[in-house]
């Protein structure tokens, strides 16, 4: 009987230890602290949907512009403001802006939070190492503790040395791939509160939609 406790013992401290890989979380603490020492930053980078099944891949390019918790991201089709209260999402093509709350229905898997998420409802694992254009980068994966709540796993791509993320993979268990891959990153810039308010005298005609 000692036995079989001790050997239950040690599978449940393995299990809680495989959650959090001690070297995958000294790269992504590492890689926290440095972004969250910037009081902005503003980030240009490129991002693909891609389904092999369905042999799809779509290319895109965007920018973000963060403040704390506030953020504007321009994704080209889409311009979404959040100012920590509301989330103005705005469609070029249609003239056209959905309000919702802040944080209702919102993706916990966004450029501006991509490098916190990790800190919870995570496992975190340490994939492997990999050598791009001569710099080394450490991929790290982050696994739902739900996947039901959360059908998709993350791939993290980080500078080695200099803990810059590189880039990031989303891929959802419907089969569609994200992967966002950051061309320039600025800390520091300049940011009014407005960066972050949709003004819709800017936009003549625009079809408002609150949904609050």
């Amino acid at each position: 009987m000692k036995k079989l406790l001790t050997l239950v013992l040690c599978l449940t401290v393995f299990a809680v230890q495989a959650q959090k890989d001690p070297q995958a979380m000294r790269i992504l603490n590492a890689m926290s602290n440095k972004y969250k020492n910037y009081d902005t930053y503003k980030a240009n980078f490129t991002y693909s949907l891609i389904n092999e099944v369905e042999d799809i891949r779509d290319d895109f390019s965007g920018s973000i512009l963060v403040k704390g918790d506030n953020y504007k991201l321009d994704l080209g089709n889409q311009v979404i403001y959040n100012n920590g209260e509301s989330v103005w999402t705005y469609l070029p093509e249609v003239n056209e802006v959905n309000i919702s709350n802040a944080n209702e229905g919102e993706m916990d898997m966004t450029p501006s939070s991509i490098y916190t998420v990790y800190k919870k409802d995570f496992k975190v694992i340490y994939y492997n190492s990999t050598t791009i254009n001569g710099k080394k980068y450490h991929l790290i994966d982050l696994i739902p503790n739900d996947r039901r709540d959360k059908p998709y796993w993350v791939r993290l791509t980080i500078e080695d040395g200099t803990n810059d993320l590189k880039s990031y993979t989303i891929t959802e268990d419907s089969g569609n791939k994200y992967v966002y891959d950051i061309k320039s990153f600025k800390p520091n810039t300049s940011a009014a509160s407005s960066d972050f308010t949709f003004n819709k005298s800017k936009y003549p005609g625009v079809e408002i939609i609150d949904l609050r």
